[in-house]
């Protein structure tokens, strides 16, 4: 249970902490808005961190477990494709509808707000696997996953802009 529980209960706790810390900013100037959907958008990603934790410990438990031949890595696989990633899909986009809705966001705002967070999740998600996958423990993961976390924190836009960054640096606001 709570394997299942944690998933979506801990983005709803935190959705609600945060989204009541920004009660009604939808109603406020653009730019306070923007630094909701800032702040919204870090606080997935760095959401994954703590799940590649996770993931480190159940591949080693799963390593034992496939060692004893209890089940395959492809069984094991496909349970964390059809469960696990649904699951923090749904407690992302939990968090983001409880964020949005005490934030007072227009709808056209929350659409976009919505979609970015659609896609970081993803993306972390897929980039905290393979970290989770080439890693040979939680330590080593997430002295990888570092840079890319900086990398993508720094050259966001909103803390270092394009127009700031020197030239040679430009290609990585196109990826990040």
């Amino acid at each position: 249970p709570a394997a299942l529980g944690l998933p979506l209960l801990v983005p709803i706790v935190q959705g609600c902490v945060v989204g009541y810390m920004f009660e009604g900013i939808g109603t406020k100037d653009l730019l306070r808005q923007v630094m909701f959907a800032f702040c919204l958008l870090t606080m997935l990603c760095l959401a994954g961190t703590m799940s590649l934790i996770v993931l480190i410990t159940e591949r080693t438990l799963m390593k034992h477990e496939t060692s004893e031949a209890l089940y395959s890595e492809g069984a094991w696989s496909a349970a964390q494709l059809l469960v696990d990633v649904p699951l923090a899909l749904l407690g992302a986009l939990l968090n983001v509808v409880i964020m949005a809705f005490l934030a007072q966001l227009q709808w056209a705002v929350f659409q976009c707000v919505l979609n970015w967070a659609l896609l970081l999740f993803f993306v972390y998600d897929s980039l905290f696997a393979f970290i989770g996958a080439v890693a040979a423990d939680t330590r080593q993961a997430q002295v990888i996953a570092t840079p890319f976390i900086s990398v993508f924190m720094l050259f966001n836009g909103f803390v270092i802009s394009k127009m700031d960054a020197p030239v040679p640096l430009h290609w990585i606001f196109d990826i990040s």
